[in-house]
């Protein structure tokens, strides 16, 4: 117990179970264009897409070497750390499992503003599954792995806050920005004070998550809540119709 909890947490074992996502949102990409629906594609997606661009990172081919490279790299700074430490299929079933249930939780947690989140979206189901886990792999490594990550540093240097204190402050802000991101763009869902509260609520939830488990599981956690949210809100308005 005591290794999986700690393995779980590493950025190998993070960026293995987190490339099966990548990969089926990117399928999903193409099936969306092949059923003749409109394109789709996460916001965070975007935005770090066009940073990559900049730095020669081209699409789906330049990520996918990115993502391939930085696992070869966590592994052998993981045998470098812990030389008995070898690959196990047991930890990556240990956390999808594990974020299914983390999860459940944040769906159970935002239970009580169903009626808040249920906006109406132009997007077919598939798009909404599509964005969904374009959103558990690119939201998390934008609002937690980039900005709670870089936050905290600065926050010590700044301040000369304790590690824990920096951590609570940088996760408070990263669920700011992340709540406030959602209501940008042409799509973005109209302002609202409540509505902002209850994102941001969900970012510390997740900000929380990943301090304490690390970004594989965080990433995992905000796609299945976004995918069961999906299936209810589905029911909702078959049920409504």
């Amino acid at each position: 117990m005591i290794t999986y909890w700690r393995q779980s947490q590493s950025l190998f074992y993070s960026l293995i179970t987190v490339f099966p996502l990548l990969i089926i949102y990117e399928i999903g990409l193409i099936l969306v264009q092949s059923l003749d629906l409109p394109p789709v594609r996460n916001s965070a997606d975007v935005l770090l897409q066009s940073v990559f661009s900049s730095v020669g990172i081209q699409g789906m081919l330049g990520l996918g070497l990115v993502f391939i490279a930085g696992t070869v790299i966590a592994f052998y700074w993981n045998r470098n750390r812990d030389p008995n430490s070898t690959f196990s299929s047991r930890i990556v079933i240990g956390i999808v499992g594990e974020s299914f249930f983390w999860g459940l939780i944040l769906v159970l947690i935002m239970q009580s503003f169903q009626a808040l989140l249920m906006n109406p979206t132009v997007f077919q189901v598939t798009q909404q599954v599509i964005l969904g886990l374009g959103a558990g792999i690119f939201e998390e490594f934008l609002f937690r792995v980039l900005l709670i990550s870089g936050f905290v540093p600065i926050l010590i240097l700044l301040f000369q806050w304790s590690p824990s204190t920096a951590k609570i402050v940088a996760v408070l802000l990263a669920a700011a920005l992340f709540s406030w991101f959602h209501f940008l763009g042409p799509l973005g869902e109209q302002r609202n004070t409540i509505l902002f509260l209850v994102r941001f609520i969900a970012g510390g939830y997740l900000g929380l998550l990943f301090i304490f488990r690390g970004f594989g599981i965080t990433a995992w956690t905000h796609a299945v809540y976004d995918l069961l949210m999906i299936i209810q809100i589905t029911v909702f308005a078959g049920n409504q119709g």
